[in-house]
């Protein structure tokens, strides 16, 4: 991380791009008036962004929480159930198994080509975005 770059907008910029806030918009949470923030690639507010963007994919990557550690406590999560005599839970774990094979979806396919990092993570995030406040 450059060295001009203030830790608490740091923060606050990383945390509005992970609620699925645009870049302008993530900047203008961390304090920075609209008619400061510039495009150019030497900027402060250009080397934060890369900054926060690049820790947010290290997370991703680093992340503990794998397909198979998802579906092993899926697994278990339904036999406990099952023994249980949960019949709803263990009929939810096998749903969420079914969505895992994508068998109850439309099969649309979305293609994100020719984007760059920056947009890319900004599409997903907002993507996440409105994945969230459906579920809730």
């Amino acid at each position: 991380m450059p060295k001009n770059i203030n830790p608490i907008r740091k923060a606050k910029v990383k945390q509005s791009l992970l609620q699925g806030n645009s870049i302008a918009t993530a900047l203008r949470d961390a304090g920075y008036k609209p008619g400061t923030i510039r495009g150019n690639n030497n900027s402060t507010e250009n080397k934060l962004v890369n900054a926060c963007m690049a820790e947010i994919m290290r997370d991703l990557k680093e992340s503990d929480i794998t397909i198979e550690y998802v579906l092993n406590n899926l697994k278990e999560d339904r036999e406990l159930a099952k023994s249980k005599g949960d019949y709803a839970t263990a009929t939810r774990c096998d749903e969420l198994y079914g969505k895992f094979l994508a068998m109850f979806t439309d099969k649309v396919q979305l293609k994100v080509a020719n984007l760059s990092e920056a947009d890319r993570i900004e599409y997903l995030a907002r993507i996440r975005n409105r994945l969230l406040t459906v579920t809730t």
